[in-house]
């Protein structure tokens, strides 16, 4: 019993395997039996044509095992072809391609075997001029699967290669057409067609790479029937070194100034960039001022935006960014980052007497109260002095008052988030009628000297 079922399956399998068929694929939803011999066609030596093939199981219930899926045969390789063995359903397909790649020109022929399918295949490579592009003082010989790379070039430039059409075979040959697609690569370099070569004669000729544009440029290079693609990439020139433009080099605190950013020469391009603020106090023990920055979008920072042909860049739309320098002494610094530069000016604040802003009083039945804000960037001040005069304008008598206020405003300043603003309030009890109190005078005394007076009547 045993024995007769393995005969049965033996019978089974037979059955299953004349159920292969093999199909040339030569178009989308186009099927063409292929009987016991198969023509591939014409390639150049070194050139590569596939040729897509289709083997269904056309069996109604029994699956096959693909044991044999080979070619054997100089020039010719399977691609995309399934790993052996391999179970095909029943009704089901697997599609590969035959690869024909002559090493030179000549007929070429091999046997394809899938399991008992064997199919003679044929293939014919024609003598044809080779073609080959210098590199380094030698020729390398190109084929048409890959891109012929010719290189990187600054836009609005050239970049000349030379290339050579050989005649290795042992008869004449003739070229009949060569053409470059349009675009930037020029064709007026090519030898004229057509064109005879004799056995062993080559004939040179420069291809020239000329963008206009900045990318990847490609295009077909038509050497008769065989289709090279020319590959180059084109950049943008560097643009020029920028230089940071002060309104001012010496700054005050307090104020506001403008910055802008040009260049020697015109741009050759468009492009972005920014222009920051870095601040650098010279105040022992003072930290960052956050007041120091640009007046549009209250930040540090500023987009910078290049225009081909244009000598002086926007900074944030504007040919010129408005900064405030703050409230601390120390050095402002201006960094422009542009494609490969990063350039930077600095600026220096220095450290200057107390700026009184406004100052007020007022008389109660028995005090003065005095009231001053002002602007210590140095944040030194040691001593305040209030003069008080009469109604005629008379000094009062033990005039100036002192008041030593190093501890008081270190002690401020120390936990200040405003930099070297200040608020100053001052009560004098006063002895007699305070409406015979007719002006106040105030200054303040730090590192850099004495402000000036501010008299309030």
């Amino acid at each position: 019993m045993t024995a007769r079922l393995a005969a049965i399956g033996l019978w089974a399998a037979s059955l299953a395997l004349g159920q292969l068929h093999l199909f040339r694929i030569d178009a989308p939803g186009s099927e063409q039996p292929v009987g016991s011999s198969l023509d591939v066609g014409r390639a150049a030596a070194g050139d590569i044509l596939d040729t897509k093939l289709r083997i269904r199981n056309k069996a109604e219930e029994e699956a096959i095992t693909l044991t044999r899926f080979r070619v054997r045969g100089a020039g010719f390789s399977l691609e995309a072809h399934p790993s052996i063995p391999y179970i095909m359903a029943a009704g089901t397909n697997v599609d590969f391609r035959v690869r024909f790649r002559p090493p030179s020109y000549g007929s070429y022929s091999a046997t394809l075997e899938i399991n008992d399918i064997s199919v003679l295949i044929f293939g014919d490579s024609p003598a044809t001029a080779t073609l080959s592009i210098e590199e380094e003082g030698k020729f390398r010989v190109l084929q048409t699967d890959e891109p012929i790379v010719l290189g990187r070039v600054e836009r609005g430039k050239t970049l000349p290669r030379r290339f050579r059409l050989e005649n290795a075979s042992s008869a004449e040959l003739t070229v009949s057409s060569l053409t470059i697609a349009a675009g930037p690569f020029d064709s007026s370099g090519l030898p004229p067609a057509p064109l005879k070569l004799k056995p062993g004669a080559v004939s040179d000729f420069v291809i020239t790479y000329q963008p206009q544009k900045a990318g990847i440029h490609r295009a077909n290079f038509k050497v008769d029937d065989r289709v090279f693609v020319l590959e180059a990439v084109a950049f943008d020139p560097p643009f020029p070194a920028p230089e940071i433009v002060l309104e001012s080099q010496a700054l005050r605190s307090g104020q506001q100034s403008k910055v802008s950013v040009r260049f020697a020469s015109s741009p050759f391009g468009d492009g972005t960039g920014e222009l920051r603020i870095e601040f650098q106090p010279s105040v022992e023990g003072a930290g960052d001022d956050p007041a120091i920055l640009f007046v549009s979008g209250g930040s540090r920072t500023v987009p910078v935006n290049v225009t081909m042909g244009e000598t002086a860049a926007k900074l944030g739309g504007e040919p010129e960014a408005v900064f405030q320098t703050g409230s601390t002494a120390g050095t402002i610094t201006f960094v422009v980052s542009l494609g490969a530069h990063l350039v930077r000016a600095s600026a220096t604040v220095a450290a200057a007497p107390v700026a009184i802003d406004s100052a007020s009083w007022q008389r109660n039945a028995s005090s003065v109260e005095v009231q001053a804000q002002g602007l210590d960037n140095s944040r030194s001040t040691s001593e305040v002095k209030f003069t008080f005069y009469d109604n005629r304008g008379r000094v009062l008598a033990a005039q100036p008052i002192r008041a030593f206020v190093t501890a008081a405003f270190r002690d401020y300043f120390a936990t200040s988030q405003v930099g070297g603003m200040f608020s100053l309030t001052a009560l004098f009890p006063v002895t007699g009628d305070p409406a015979q109190l007719g002006a106040v005078e105030v200054e303040f005394v730090n590192s850099a000297g004495t402000s000036e007076k501010r008299r309030i009547q």
